[in-house]
């Protein structure tokens, strides 16, 4: 068998970064699963860049979020990767981190039939921690 059959044999694996990331957050990740013979696709989940928060917006009040808005964002990631998920061929497995994973979970309960063969769940990364 080929690298290159070998490779495609993997499958590929959708990267959906964590809240306040961007689609290249994950390049060490994508790079080590490279290694191991897989494709890796990344792509910009809307609203979840520090950029796009208004600078008014401090991090209190995005605590103070309600329910509906966080249903709301979990609704647009799920659609988003919906979309990216459609344009790979082939087996799939989907690699998520921290909050919008709850899109990956909802988008894998709407779509059980379809040719993800796995998720990987990955709660980090974390910018603040205490002992």
């Amino acid at each position: 068998m080929t690298a290159d059959r070998a490779k495609r044999s993997r499958g590929t694996i959708l990267f959906v970064h964590h809240f306040g990331g961007t689609k290249n957050t994950s390049n060490r990740h994508k790079e080590f699963f490279n290694e191991l013979g897989f494709e890796t696709k990344s792509f910009d989940l809307s609203f979840a860049n520090a950029s796009d928060i208004p600078k008014s917006l401090s991090l209190a009040w995005l605590n103070l979020l309600t329910h509906g808005f966080c249903n709301g964002l979990i609704d647009t990631w799920a659609s988003e990767i919906d979309h990216e998920i459609k344009k790979i061929s082939g087996p799939k497995l989907i690699y998520s981190f921290s909050f919008p994973s709850f899109a990956a979970a909802k988008w894998l309960g709407q779509n059980q039939d379809s040719e993800v063969r796995a998720w990987i769940c990955d709660g980090g990364p974390f910018s603040q921690t205490h002992d």
